[in-house]
C-alpha cells in the first residue's frame, strides 16, 4: 500500500458458502449494501447476477469483508472466457505464442476477472489488494489446470488503472465498447 492508502484488515469469503449456510434474505441484504457510486453495473451484477451465476457454476464470486465491522469492502468475481486476438491487435508473434493462440480460430483460453469493485466507503488501495488476492487464485487455479492468461474486459476509463497493475491493452470487444487486456500468471 502506498503511504496515502489506509491499513485495512479484511476477510474473503466465497458466496458459494455463504449461499450454503445463510438464509436468501441475509445474503440479499449483505448483497445489496455494497455502493459503487462510479458504475451502477457493479452493483447491478452483485445484487443481481451474481448469486444466481454462482448457482449455475459460471463465476466464483469472492466478498470482501472489514474484519473489525463486518461491513462488505467489495467483491471480485472470477471464471473463464475465451479470447479471441484479431489479426490486427497489437500483439507479437512471441506474444501469442505465450497466449497459446489457435493458428485456425484465433481464440486463446483465458481466465477472466469479470468484476472487481471497491465499496464507496473502502479505502484506497484496497482494490489493488483485491486484484492480488484475485490473481493468487488463478495462479493457483493455474498450478492445477493449466492456463496462463488472465482477461479483464473494462471501460476506457479503466485500462490506465490496469495498466498501471501489470495488465497489456489486446484489443477491443466485438462490439467496440470494452477494452480487452491481460496479465500472464
Amino acid at each position: 500500500m502506498s503511504k496515502n492508502d489506509v491499513p485495512i484488515s479484511y476477510s474473503t469469503h466465497k458466496l458459494k458458502n455463504l449461499i450454503g449456510n445463510f438464509e436468501e434474505e441475509e445474503i440479499n441484504s449483505l448483497l445489496s449494501s455494497i455502493r459503487c457510486s462510479i458504475n451502477p453495473d457493479m452493483e447491478d451484477f452483485i445484487r443481481n447476477k451474481a448469486v444466481p451465476m454462482e448457482k449455475k457454476d459460471l463465476t466464483r464470486t469472492y466478498i470482501v469483508v472489514d474484519s473489525e465491522s463486518g461491513r462488505p469492502l467489495g467483491y471480485y468475481s472470477l471464471g473463464m472466457k475465451c479470447l479471441r486476438v484479431p489479426a490486427d491487435a497489437p500483439v507479437s508473434r512471441r506474444t501469442r505464442d505465450r497466449m497459446n493462440v489457435d493458428a485456425d480460430t484465433s481464440v486463446s483460453q483465458s481466465y477472466l476477472l469479470g468484476q472487481l469493485c471497491r465499496d464507496d466507503s473502502a479505502p484506497k488501495g484496497l482494490g489493488a489488494q483485491m486484484m492480488k488476492d484475485a490473481l493468487k487464485i488463478f495462479k493457483r487455479s493455474n498450478e492445477l489446470v493449466g492456463c496462463r492468461l488472465v482477461r479483464i474486459d473494462c471501460d476506457d476509463e479503466l485500462r490506465g488503472y490496469y495498466e498501471s497493475n501489470g495488465f497489456r491493452f489486446i484489443s477491443k470487444n466485438e462490439q467496440k465498447n470494452l477494452d480487452q487486456i491481460v496479465i500472464f500468471i
